[in-house]
Formats: C-alpha cells, sequence, structure tokens
C-alpha cells in the first residue's frame, strides 16, 4: 500500500507562495515557498525527484547488501572489577529503601560479569538442551531394549501421553512401564518375512493364495505355510494377509517351528 500523502493547492501566504505536503504518518507538515506559483511547483518537482532518488538508491543498498543474521558471540561471563567509588555508593544506595533493589542488582551483575537477562536467558537454554539430550538418549536407550516395539507416530505420541498423564519422567525406564501397560493399544511391528534364495535353475513361483484346510463343515481351521510361501508374497500382500487371524497363526507356527540359532 503506498504513503497516503496530501498536498494543499498552492496558496498565497503573505506576500508569498506557498504549498504544504502532509505524509499522514504523524510528521511534521512540510512547506515550500516562492515568490512566484513557478517558484513553488520547481521546489516541489525538485523534492519529489529527491525522494525518488532516494528510494532508488535504497532498494540498490538492499539488492547488493542483503540483510544477514550477524554472528552470535557467546556471552563471556567475566567479573567486573568495581572501584572503590562504586562500592561506597552502592553500600549508600544499599541503606535506601528506594535505591537498594538497584543497586543489590548493579553488585550481582558485576559478579557475574553480563545483565542479569543474558544470564537468565542462558541458564534457560542450557536448561532446555540438556533436557532434549536426556529425552533423546532415554529414547534411543528404550528402543534398543525393546526391538518388538514399532515406533510409529502414533504410538510415540501414546507413550509420551502415559508419560505426561501419570506424571513421569523421560527415561528409559518409564518409557519400559508405559509400553508394557499399552501393549494391546499400541499398533504391533510387522515381522519381516525371511529371506530365502530360490533354488538355482528353478524359477521362483508368484502364489496369491495359500492352500487352507478345512474341517467336516468346509469351515477353514489353519493354513500350513513354508517359508517359501511367504518369501513369494510382496511386502504388500504379505502386510494384507496378517490381517487374517488364521494366516497369522500360520506365519507363527512357521516361526516358531524353525530352529534358533
Amino acid at each position: 500500500m503506498s504513503e497516503q500523502v496530501e498536498t494543499s493547492p498552492i496558496r498565497k501566504v503573505g506576500d508569498r507562495w506557498c504549498a504544504s505536503v502532509d505524509l499522514k504518518d504523524g510528521s511534521p507538515v512540510q512547506n515550500f515557498y516562492g515568490d512566484t506559483q513557478q517558484d513553488v511547483i520547481q521546489k516541489l518537482v525538485e523534492a519529489q525527484a529527491n525522494a525518488t532518488r532516494k528510494i532508488r538508491e535504497q532498494k540498490r543498498l538492499i539488492k547488493t547488501n542483503p540483510q544477514v543474521d550477524p554472528v552470535q558471540k557467546p556471552v563471556e561471563f567475566r567479573a567486573k572489577q568495581l572501584s572503590a567509588d562504586d562500592l561506597y555508593r552502592l553500600s549508600m544506595e544499599i541503606a535506601e529503601p528506594t535505591k537498594a533493589s538497584q543497586a543489590i542488582r548493579q553488585l550481582i551483575e558485576a559478579e557475574l560479569g553480563a545483565p542479569l537477562e543474558a544470564v537468565r536467558s542462558t541458564l534457560q537454554r542450557v536448561t532446555d538442551n540438556d533436557l532434549r539430550a536426556q529425552a533423546k538418549q532415554a529414547a534411543d536407550d528404550f528402543l534398543r531394549s525393546h526391538k518388538d516395539y514399532n515406533p510409529t507416530p502414533a504410538n510415540e505420541a501414546a507413550l509420551l501421553e502415559y508419560l505426561s498423564s501419570h506424571n513421569m519422567g523421560m527415561t528409559a525406564q518409564n518409557l519400559a512401564i508405559a509400553y508394557e501397560d499399552l501393549q494391546d493399544v499400541l499398533d504391533p511391528k510387522i515381522p519381516t518375512p525371511p529371506q530365502v534364495a530360490p533354488e538355482p535353475g528353478r524359477p521362483r513361483a508368484a502364489i496369491t493364495s495359500v492352500p487352507v484346510r478345512s474341517n467336516a463343515v468346509g469351515t477353514p481351521t489353519r493354513v500350513k505355510l513354508t517359508a517359501k510361501d511367504i518369501e513369494a508374497l510382496s511386502p504388500e500382500q504379505y502386510r494384507q494377509k496378517l490381517t487374517d487371524p488364521i494366516f497369522r497363526a500360520a506365519v507363527d507356527e512357521l516361526y516358531a517351528s524353525r530352529p534358533r540359532t
């Protein structure tokens, strides 16, 4: 939005001519005087030319010298040595109720070597960084000791909500307690099907269904799987079939029957 400027018509003020420019931004009104109306018009044209020239120069400087963030220098907490006169003055001010607070503040800042605001913000930043580092370490320790945990965003939110609602700190032990208590509601980790190399010269069979054994009335009761059956399934097919409790039971049976190394 362009700046609102109001220019009054050229008018006679005494024996001279005058035109006023009001930027409507609280700044003083600019008055341009001349012996004739042409003089006033000439001064207005020159003022406009100067303003345009200055705006263009500022735009050029911005393009050639863009604003950059300055280097953040660390605060150096070095005690400031007060003179004898300063110490005497402050001791007198401490005795006065209206000056005591400010005098004590000056003594503390001199001892710390920085304004109290800088000290406070530095302590807060260090505390926040320490808490973040501790939380990350706790999460890493928990994941290393719980390989069966499925690290999804929903599971993470559930664990954090559990810690918050039970006023429990972010530690590996507390995460383990929350995980144990939330086993029934957390998303389980889908086991990765074993990779079995096909026999030399024999193409891998592609299957889209698994034979099912039926009872007397034709209701499927179980399936019998082999490692090759599972290997032939795509990851998407495998995930979909795991939603079938009969197929899932067959997978568990297959893995349970495999010798442990």
